[in-house]
């Protein structure tokens, strides 16, 4: 039995409506008809139906009480569902438990992984933290976890194997590196078109002495030369598609989840060739930044020109003789000449849509890179041992993989979300466990911006909205 509007004319109705199997086929039945729905919501008679029947709900009756004895905890379950999800599907899990059948840990050493995994998809931040973070989040089999249990887990990832016939000749051969392995052959037939190949590096460094062998000094991108720090590479694919992909140029379309707008033209000047590349959206941005950018140099002008000198923004658009300044136009025309253009060169018998189209992927790949140095960047690292720091990065590798799985699905299911929203809007989905004497009940918050989509695209179903323990 359940309620629903019907329309008549220009009212609507509230109803009592029940199904009913007749002849193998499932019926609706009005079992009765409230009230005019505007009629009952203006005299408040809605909430007053409820309320009554609420009596003969424990679980309702509850959460309408509002009593302040009632004692309550609440905790995330949208980053859970997400990746428990992506964590199982991409055999991360099969291959874990696989890999651990047999061991004799005392603890589910699965479970501290993942946790592990989560927490630097979530928060970046040191293992120590970890068992702190993990009291916010719901995580089946996850509660027993304590710090030490995530260090055993790290130490059993870059634990070194016996056989080190596999080992590359500047590092052994550890359990992290069977994980990769199972992992490409668990996933091998999507590279039956690989193209191109692209490796990057980052340095990580260390808040103590670094490991055993892992960590010296040396160049430090973080301007940190008195600490160790260790060099990390990632490899990607970039698995290429067939060549009729490349046959169009995407248009202008004001659906921010399509691709940016694109034109092209080929100019050959002195035997070469180039390719110029035009976004009329991001034309218009440019024209945009840089007239309001004049607007605010014109106000500053008549302050005087010394208080422009320190500002790069600014210098670039004056022309200053004798001590005093003023606005050159010459070089804002000529800037506003390459408004949304570039231009690239190639050696390549590939179409102009396609070359263009191809940097747009080179793009794509770096900013995978600019991600995963965020995501490896998992400072500070505390441990002082070979095994823990490769299990410790190994497992950011991991969350890198799930977020990039991640991605996936949302672009092929037309979305296309920001990393920042999408963890806000899966941490605001919570389930709150409810206590009243010796009644006890799960209660599921609402799905709050693109969390209800991104749980459709990974085809996830919500918990019930209210739900009796035993």
């Amino acid at each position: 039995m359940f309620a629903r509007m019907k329309k008549s004319g220009k009212y609507q109705y509230l109803q009592l409506v029940e199904n009913r199997k007749e002849a193998g086929k499932v019926r609706q039945q009005v079992i009765a008809t409230v009230g005019r729905l505007d009629q009952l919501q203006e005299k408040g008679r809605v909430e007053t139906l409820i309320r009554s029947l609420s009596r003969f709900s424990e679980q309702v009756l509850l959460i309408l009480s509002g009593k302040s004895e009632v004692a309550a905890d609440a905790r995330a379950i949208g980053p859970v569902l997400v990746f428990e999800r992506l964590w199982q599907e991409s055999k991360i899990q099969s291959i874990l438990k696989r890999l651990l059948a047999g061991r004799k840990f005392g603890f589910d050493v699965e479970r501290a992984i993942f946790l592990t995994v989560l927490h630097r998809l979530m928060i970046s931040g040191s293992d120590r933290f970890c068992d702190q973070w993990k009291r916010d989040y719901l995580v089946n089999g996850a509660d027993d976890l304590q710090l030490h249990h995530f260090y055993r887990a790290m130490s059993f990832l870059g634990e070194e194997l016996e056989d080190q016939s596999d080992a590359l000749p500047f590092a052994p051969h550890r359990n992290k590196d069977l994980i990769e392995e199972k992992l490409f052959a668990a996933n091998w037939n999507l590279f039956f078109e690989l193209g191109l190949v692209f490796f990057d590096t980052t340095s990580i460094y260390f808040e103590g002495t670094g490991g055993q062998a892992i960590g010296q000094r040396g160049h430090s991108k973080d301007h940190r030369p008195d600490l160790k720090q260790m060099v990390v590479g990632v490899l990607i694919m970039d698995v290429l598609g067939r060549a009729g992909r490349f046959s169009e140029v995407y248009p202008e379309s004001s659906d921010r989840t399509k691709p940016a707008p694109l034109k092209v033209k080929e100019v050959k000047h002195n035997g070469k060739r180039y390719i110029v590349c035009l976004n009329e959206r991001q034309a218009r941005k440019d024209a945009a930044d840089r007239q309001a950018i004049i607007e605010s140099l014109e106000d500053q002008l008549k302050k005087g020109a010394t208080s422009l000198v320190g500002n790069k923004g600014y210098r670039k658009y004056l022309k200053v003789d004798k001590g005093s300044a003023r606005i050159d136009k010459e070089k804002v025309e000529a800037e506003a000449r390459f408004d949304g253009k570039w231009v690239l060169t190639t050696d390549t018998t590939l179409s102009a849509p396609a070359i263009a189209l191809k940097y747009k992927e080179l793009w794509q790949v770096e900013r995978v890179f600019r991600d995963m140095k965020s995501m490896l960047e998992t400072r500070p690292v505390y441990h002082q041992k070979d095994a823990n720091i490769a299990g410790h990065v190994f497992c950011s590798f991991l969350a890198l993989v799930l977020r990039k799985e991640l991605e996936q699905r949302l672009t092929k299911a037309g979305h296309q979300f920001e990393w920042s929203d999408i963890k806000q809007d899966l941490k605001a989905l919570k389930l709150i466990e409810m206590q009243e004497g010796g009644n006890r009940f799960m209660v599921r918050t609402q799905c709050k911006g693109h969390c209800g989509k991104i749980l459709q695209s990974l085809k996830v179903a919500l918990p019930p909205t209210i739900k009796a323990l035993d």
